[in-house]
C-alpha cells in the first residue's frame, strides 16, 4: 500500500471510529463497508465491521467478522478478545493464542459480598488503621494508576459534586481529589471489609467527603445528587442484573448534563473478574438509557458521557423507535 493510500485508509477508518463513538452505527456501518471494498485483507476494518455490526444486534455476522479479521491476521488480538465477548471457543476454530495455555483460565467466583470480604484486596488493606497506613497504600505502584487517571482525564474539567461507584482502596478517589481543586468526591462499594477505608478516606484530603457500603443499584441519595460519577475498573466485576440497573441509578442521581466516567478491566485470567465486557456493549447500554458519547479511547477502553435525557424520556425514545 503507497503511503498515500495509508494516510487516506486511516482518515476514514478514524472518520467511521468517530461515527460509531457518537453513536451514528448506521454510519459508521457504511463508511467501513465502503473501506473494505478497497481493503478486503484488512484485519483491523474487519473488526472494527464486527464491532459496529454486534452494536447493531447483528451478532452472527459481527462473529464472521472477527473470525475473517483473525483469518487475515490470527495475531489480531482485538479480534480474538471479541470473539471471546460473543462466546466463540476461538481455540476450536482457529488454534490457541500464542501466549496461552491449557487450563490457565480460573474458575470464576460467585458474586457475593462475603467473597470480596474474605479475599479480594485483603493483603492491600490488611493493617491499614491510620491516614498514614492509607496513603501508603495509594500510593503504592503510583505510577501505573496515575499515569492511566492522567490519561483518561486530560483536557476534562471534573467540578462539582463526583460520586466513585467502586473506590475499593481510594486511589481514584484521591487522585480525583487532588487534581480537581473544584472537585466535592463521594464514594460507594459494595465490599464490606472496606469500612475502615471509607472511615479514613475524607481524613487524607479536604475534598473527599462520604464513603460508604452501598449497593449501586439503591444509592443512599437524592436524585439529581451529583455531577459526575467515576465508574473505573469495576463493571468488570459485577453481574448483567447488576450492571443494567446500575445505569437507571446513575441516571436518577445526575443533574441535567452530568457526565458518567467508564473503564471496563479486559483481564480474563482473574477469578473476580466475572463480566468482561466491550466497549460496543457499555456505549450501547449507556445509550439506551438517555446517555451520549463524549469521549471514548478506545485503545485504553475507556468511555465518557453525557445525560442527555432522564430515564422516562430515554424509554419513550426508544419505544417510538420500536414502533417505526
Amino acid at each position: 500500500m503507497s503511503t498515500g493510500a495509508a494516510i487516506e485508509r486511516d482518515r476514514l477508518r478514524a472518520k467511521a471510529q468517530a461515527l460509531f463513538g457518537a453513536g451514528d452505527l448506521h454510519g459508521a456501518l457504511d463508511g467501513l463497508k465502503r473501506l473494505l471494498e478497497g481493503h478486503p485483507a484488512d484485519a483491523e476494518l474487519h473488526n472494527d465491521l464486527g464491532a459496529v455490526l454486534f452494536g447493531l444486534g447483528r451478532i452472527a455476522e459481527s462473529r464472521e467478522c472477527f473470525l475473517q479479521a483473525l483469518a487475515h491476521d490470527p495475531g489480531c488480538r482485538s479480534a480474538r478478545e471479541n470473539l471471546e465477548h460473543l462466546g466463540h471457543a476461538v481455540e476450536k476454530s482457529i488454534g490457541p493464542a500464542a501466549n496461552s495455555r491449557p487450563g490457565e483460565m480460573p474458575e470464576k467466583i460467585d458474586y457475593s459480598q462475603q467473597w470480596y470480604a474474605e479475599s479480594y484486596a485483603r493483603e492491600s488493606i490488611e493493617g491499614v488503621e491510620t491516614p498514614m497506613d492509607l496513603l501508603r497504600v495509594i500510593h503504592a505502584r503510583p505510577s501505573r494508576y496515575r499515569w492511566r487517571f492522567m490519561r483518561w482525564f486530560d483536557g476534562l474539567d471534573v467540578q462539582g459534586e463526583v460520586l466513585e461507584a467502586g473506590f475499593n482502596v481510594g486511589k481514584t478517589s484521591y487522585y480525583l481529589a487532588e487534581h480537581f481543586d473544584q472537585a466535592q468526591v463521594d464514594g460507594i462499594d459494595f465490599n464490606p471489609s472496606l469500612h475502615r477505608i471509607a472511615e479514613l478516606l475524607p481524613l487524607l484530603h479536604r475534598n473527599l467527603r462520604r464513603f460508604w457500603i452501598s449497593d449501586v443499584r439503591a444509592v443512599d441519595r437524592p436524585d439529581g445528587s451529583y455531577d459526575h460519577i467515576t465508574c473505573l475498573d469495576f463493571i468488570e466485576h459485577i453481574p448483567e442484573d447488576v450492571y443494567l440497573p446500575m445505569i437507571d441509578e446513575f441516571s436518577r442521581l445526575l443533574r441535567p448534563n452530568g457526565r458518567v466516567y467508564v473503564y471496563v478491566g479486559q483481564t480474563y485470567r482473574r477469578p473476580e473478574h466475572i463480566h468482561v465486557i466491550p466497549d460496543v456493549k457499555v456505549i450501547r447500554d449507556f445509550m439506551w438509557r438517555g446517555f451520549r458519547v463524549v469521549r471514548h479511547q478506545a485503545e485504553e477502553n475507556f468511555m465518557a458521557f453525557r445525560k442527555a435525557y432522564d430515564l422516562a424520556t430515554a424509554q419513550q425514545l426508544a419505544d417510538d423507535s420500536l414502533v417505526r
